[in-house]
């Protein structure tokens, strides 16, 4: 019975109150309300034979649905053998991170991490939103009480408030009992009703949601057809209850997890993400003081590593392959000096110029030589050169990696000869303590 029907019937019974005192005729009006009364609780008796039929129906409806898929399984499995269905790895789930088989699929009408109609359960079967099974019997238990309340406590206050007009004088702490008494009863049924509602809900969203560890909000207003703000009420509605015991949203709230597992990988992505953001705004620092040829410079270095990393991927050749990694760490390390200290970006121009663009050169022809189907000796030549070349190359790089520290070189150099000739003037070195004790 709804909210509707159950205050609809309160209506009618004050109306009845109300009436009587009207015409001044309280003959009838005991036995008007007993009926009503009567009335309303036949309803939800009848209400609660029909659910209790429909419960049968649909435990019996399981009980065959099972039966039948336990027939269709036991076939299955005689005809596969050994070959059982295997999880997709650690995290079983994919886009909507259903149960998948990496064997030959299952008879089509065996839907694995579905459940069937009614209260008995499926075995084997993951449903991380609907761990709990909670039952509508304690809110209905809320909406009877309350109705009942609503009907002792407002017929008392009502009578109490006429006694007192007739009387001429108001028993204030008995209004103030039965109106306290009125508005409990009022709040009983309210609860009620939204428990009802709530554990509704719940079961609707879980059976929209099937195997799924985590989903976006979003998505599962469309499935459950309302709008996400609704939705996000009704999820921490439902975590306050204790029907959700492991769900939490994500930072932004737009995104429901509902186990350990998918919290991990979700704090784990959002980590990645800001050490990335981080990283990004370190470098946007570094070069926001820099010229617009450093940032070229830079640009352009990395475009030239990338291609290196997908050109020694396409080569199988390990000799070569070794050579590649040790040119990749050479570049990456002239770049990092070029960030730390942009003054040395003009002393690439030759490098930026001719040095890289030659040997990414090189590079594509090797590539190109190496797809031949057929290997002529001026294949062989050609491929050996440039193998070679690699060598000359990676050296003259190191040595402009080593001449962008000349500087570095030159101030410590000269801050230890200045330190020497300190310390022999204040007696410090051991040449001159010799010749002090001569």
């Amino acid at each position: 019975m709804g909210y509707n029907e159950i205050f609809n019937a309160t209506d009618k019974m004050m109306n009845t109150i109300l009436n009587a005192v009207e015409q001044n005729d309280f003959g009838n009006l005991n036995s008007m309300l007993k009926d009503q009364v009567q009335d309303f609780s036949d309803q939800l008796k009848q209400e609660k034979l029909q659910q209790e039929q429909r419960r049968r129906e649909q435990e019996e409806q399981a009980a065959k649905a099972r039966q039948q898929a336990n027939q269709q399984n036991q076939q299955w499995f005689d005809q596969q053998a050994s070959q059982r269905p295997k999880w997709d790895g650690a995290n079983p789930y994919s886009s909507h991170n259903t149960y998948s088989a990496n064997t030959q699929s299952r008879p089509a009408d065996i839907k694995v991490g579905t459940r069937p109609t009614g209260s008995a359960r499926t075995q084997n079967v993951m449903t991380p939103f609907l761990q709990q099974r909670p039952k509508q019997t304690g809110a209905y238990g809320k909406i009877g009480g309350g109705v009942a309340g609503a009907f002792v406590f407002g017929s008392s206050l009502l009578w109490t408030g006429l006694a007192g007009a007739i009387m001429g004088t108001i028993a204030l702490p008995s209004l103030i009992l039965f109106g306290g008494g009125l508005a409990a009863s009022i709040w009983l049924i309210l609860n009620g009703n939204k428990q009802k509602n709530l554990i509704k809900k719940y079961y609707q969203y879980g059976k929209a949601l099937g195997t799924a560890e985590y989903i976006k909000l979003d998505e599962l207003a469309g499935l459950v057809g309302v709008s996400p703000t609704e939705v996000r009420k009704s999820l921490s509605e439902m975590m306050k209850a204790g029907l959700l015991p492991q769900a939490r949203f994500d930072e932004k709230k737009t995104t429901l997890i509902l186990t350990q597992q998918a919290y991990n990988q979700y704090q784990q992505a959002e980590d990645s993400r800001r050490q990335r953001e981080q990283k990004e705004a370190k470098e946007a620092a570094q070069t926001a003081g820099m010229s617009a040829e450093t940032r070229q410079i830079l640009q352009e270095g990395e475009a030239y590593i990338k291609a290196l990393r997908r050109a020694n991927d396409m080569i199988p050749d390990e000799a070569m392959s070794k050579k590649l990694d040790r040119q990749e760490q050479i570049v990456n390390r002239i770049f990092a000096r070029v960030k730390e200290h942009p003054e040395n970006a003009s002393d690439l121009r030759k490098f930026m110029n001719y040095y890289l663009p030659t040997t990414e050169k090189l590079l594509k022809a090797y590539i190109d030589l190496d797809k031949q189907p057929q290997v002529g000796d001026n294949i062989v030549k050609t491929k050996r050169d440039i193998n070679e070349a690699m060598d000359t190359i990676n050296d003259a790089f190191e040595n402009l990696l080593d001449s962008l520290f000349e500087d570095v070189a030159w101030d410590i150099s000269s801050d230890i000869s200045v330190m020497k000739t300190m310390m022999e003037q204040d007696g410090l070195t051991e040449r001159k303590m010799k010749a002090g004790r001569n």
